[in-house]
């Protein structure tokens, strides 16, 4: 028989003897939706632990396998909670099928909880019951298009131009794609730009199409719409003082220029900000604010892609309180059965 808890012989009266351990870590991704990701994208991978712990000297790092290498997912932050966030930036050509780290001892550092005690950094067997695999779906596919990363768009050639300073988007369902159509200042004057990006389902970009020009310079506005079954995009550039027509081809993404209209003598293009195309007795129109020259200008889109300016209304024309001071913006709306704007005075 043993003896009895603390009599003699017994095992807590030969010492002050503790068991102290942590949990085996449970590793489960930070987006529990899973999914596909491509290259440029981030994988968050938590590793979530049964106390508080830190580690010391290098940073934890968490090995998987990808496409039959050993990769490595590198620690984020966590340091002195209960969990540790990893990040792994898929590459070029890294494709998985369930996603999950290389083995049991991938989890790698010198981790302790709050009594300096070591931590069991034993994760569950690749596949098992509280794996990554088991807990995640996610996958790895050079196929899925690139992000693009914040302030920078892949061209059709597999180079990356700068959106610069992109001041105006509008989104279009084209051929059933849809695309972003950006209005980048990107090279300021002489040349401007106006960009295609394709937006996928699975939240990912793709830069399509671009088209540069002076008349294009300082770029700030652009708006998409449909005319006779087609898409189309007018921009207005500020340092251009002009609108810009562009065919959006859904066959290949790409943009062509179609028509374009610049400031002369008793228009109101000066400066143009923002153009905002609309619809009115059946007809396409756009509705220019010309901040250089404080006014609006109408301008007419004719079916076959030609621009023609009407009329316009700046604080030359007008007296009394007109507030079209550095006119920057502009909206069409119907009003019963009127048509109606408004003009905002930067």
């Amino acid at each position: 028989f043993l003896p009895e808890p603390g009599a003699p012989g017994s095992l807590g009266a030969q010492g002050d003897i503790r068991a102290i351990g942590v949990a085996r870590s449970l590793v489960a991704l930070a987006d529990p939706l899973g999914g596909v990701y491509g290259p440029g994208r981030e994988v968050e991978i938590v590793v979530h632990f049964g106390e508080e712990v830190a580690y010391s000297g290098d940073a934890p790092e968490l090995a998987f396998n990808v496409s039959g290498v050993q990769s490595t997912a590198a620690y984020k932050s966590g340091n002195g909670t209960a969990k540790f966030v990893f990040g792994y930036v898929v590459q070029p050509g890294d494709r998985t099928g369930d996603l999950d780290y290389h083995g049991t001892d991938s989890l790698t550092g010198t981790i302790t909880n709050g009594t300096g005690h070591h931590v069991n950094r034993t994760l569950h067997a690749p596949g098992a019951r509280g794996s990554l695999s088991w807990l995640s779906d996610v996958r790895l596919d050079p196929a899925v298009p690139p992000l693009i990363p914040a302030g920078w768009a892949a061209d059709d050639t597999g180079g990356f131009y700068a959106l610069g300073t992109a001041a105006d988007v509008d989104a279009i369902a084209v051929g059933g794609r849809t695309y972003a159509v950006v209005a980048s200042s990107e090279g300021g004057t002489p040349e401007g730009a106006v960009q295609l990006i394709r937006v996928h389902g699975n939240g990912t970009m793709e830069m399509k199409h671009e088209v540069r020009s002076s008349e294009l310079a300082y770029a700030y506005g652009v708006d998409a719409f449909y005319m006779g079954g087609d898409a189309y995009a007018i921009a207005a550039a500020h340092g251009g003082s002009a609108v810009q027509l562009l065919r959006i081809h859904d066959s290949n993404g790409t943009l062509s220029p179609v028509d374009s209209l610049g400031d002369t003598a008793g228009l109101e293009l000066g400066g143009a900000t923002r153009a905002r195309a609309f619809e009115m007795n059946g007809t396409l129109h756009a509705l220019v604010a010309g901040f250089n020259d404080n006014g609006v200008q109408l301008v007419r889109v004719h079916a076959n892609g030609t621009l023609e300016a009407r009329e316009s209304w700046s604080l030359d024309d007008v007296e009394g309180d007109l507030e079209l001071v550095k006119a920057f913006d502009a909206a069409v709306f119907d009003l019963g059965d009127e048509k109606h704007a408004l003009v905002a005075g930067h």
